[in-house]
């Protein structure tokens, strides 16, 4: 036995696809024997899985991001950047026209809140790692724990007079409601009157699986009502 070929077939798989019934596909394989660590590449995708052994993670076959094996323990995990992985690993959540009718919202002075929506207020692509919340306009990931630059821009408008207002993006879900000094969330002056201001910020994050994205914003020198007439989410593998 060559036992230098038999070590590189051990680190490297090659199947067609991620789905199938022939056997050449990644949720076809068997994981008994498998090491901790290996590599599979999926033609159809033009990208790489590391099959990590004591993963448990919730399989998404039909997006890809976290495979089971047909047999065996452990999880075929999309390695991001991965070849063709950043194609299904990106998303961008955008304001609708709906969104740009809006009322204006209350606020409490220096307190952070989420953008609020309503039905259809966003829009964004499907079928990636992100799920985006139409109504919130949010994004929740399901995926494997990765590094991403994470980007927000708005339009905001305050009520009767310009106040200094904050834009933020949280991950964890501990922002809203709280007055905390975010180091890297963008200030504007926001005017009472149309088309408002824009201000913008950029965050790098680990995500992990189940991570919501959100943008929020803090009325900072008052408390008159906001308008946000646009929002822009755009979160991209690193």
């Amino acid at each position: 036995m060559n036992t230098q070929k038999s070590a590189v077939a051990l680190r490297l798989i090659i199947v067609a696809a991620i789905t199938g019934v022939d056997g050449d596909s990644l949720d076809q394989l068997n994981s008994f024997e498998l090491p901790d660590g290996m590599l599979v590449s999926v033609i159809s995708q033009g990208a790489l899985y590391r099959f990590e052994l004591s993963s448990t993670a919730t399989p998404s076959s039909t997006v890809g991001n976290v495979v089971a094996p047909a047999a065996g323990p452990g999880r075929f995990v999309l390695i991001p950047g991965g070849g063709g992985a950043s194609a299904i690993l990106s998303e961008q959540i955008s304001g609708t026209a709906l969104l740009a009718a809006a009322a204006a919202f209350a606020v409490v002075q220096n307190t952070w809140i989420a953008i609020p929506g309503g039905t259809g207020f966003y829009t964004a692509p499907t079928g990636g790692v992100f799920t985006p919340n139409s109504s919130t306009g949010t994004l929740t990931y399901a995926g494997p724990d990765a590094s991403y630059r994470i980007s927000a821009t708005a339009t905001i408008e305050s009520g009767t007079a310009a106040d200094e207002v904050d834009l933020a993006i949280d991950t964890l879900g501990t922002l809203a409601a709280t007055t905390t000094f975010v180091p890297s969330a963008g200030v504007t002056n926001a005017p009472a009157t149309a088309p408002g201001a824009s201000v913008s910020t950029s965050v790098i994050r680990t995500l992990h699986d189940g991570n919501v994205i959100q943008a929020l914003v803090r009325n900072v020198t008052g408390a008159h009502n906001l308008t946000v007439p646009h929002l822009n989410l755009i979160a991209s593998p690193l």
